[in-house]
């Protein structure tokens, strides 16, 4: 066997030097790349979850994500043996509002609906424009007649609640059915009850 040690020249040493360089620095960048990546498709995917889940005009939970709600606020409900209760809110003649002021109109009539009820409600609570001008509203460990005194806050407040969507004054009420979850009820049933108080209103 033949063994030659042979020192390493200063030129080599450069070389090796600017390789090793070049290599940390397109490790780095190719990281960076990646969790640039990363963020802006988790960003993308959040944005189509809340476009899905969000009405756009109010920004009310949609239908199908406040069914997903309240499924899960039954269970806590009953495991935690406190009461749950829904409000049916609807627009009084919302249709000649159309009619009268226009579309652009009825859709600022829709939003400070939406923006008037925020100002009543918890954090723990859920609005949901269920379509059309009909809005939900669940009220998380609250009793019938805590929530008919949310409902008649919420009625008395937008009444009271100028609309000017141009020189024009809109006056908007709203009807207002509340009803408290029953064990083993379905939602379907739920807003039933809610849909005829209001109507009664």
């Amino acid at each position: 066997y033949l063994i030659v040690e042979q020192a390493q020249s200063s030129a080599e040493a450069r070389v090796l030097g600017a390789l090793l360089l070049n290599i940390g620095i397109a490790i780095a960048i190719a990281a960076l790349v990646g969790a640039i990546g990363w963020v802006a498709v988790r960003n993308y995917q959040a944005s189509l979850e809340q476009m899905a889940g969000t009405d756009p005009l109010t920004g009310c939970t949609t239908r199908r994500v406040f069914e997903a709600i309240f499924d899960q606020s039954r269970k806590n409900a009953l495991r935690s043996h406190s009461p749950l209760s829904l409000l049916a809110i609807d627009i009084d003649h919302f249709k000649q509002i159309n009619d009268e002021y226009g579309h652009a109109a009825g859709d600022l009539v829709l939003y400070t609906l939406a923006d008037t009820c925020r100002t009543h409600l918890r954090d723990t609570d859920t609005l949901c424009r269920w379509g059309g001008d009909e809005f939900l509203i669940l009220l998380g460990d609250c009793s019938l007649p805590n929530a008919l005194r949310v409902a008649d806050a919420i009625r008395a407040a937008v009444a009271s609640r100028a609309i000017r969507p141009g020189t024009e004054t809109v006056e908007c009420t709203i009807s207002v059915g509340a009803a408290e979850y029953e064990p083993g009820e379905e939602l379907r049933s739920l807003v039933a009850r809610a849909d005829l108080a209001m109507y009664t209103a």
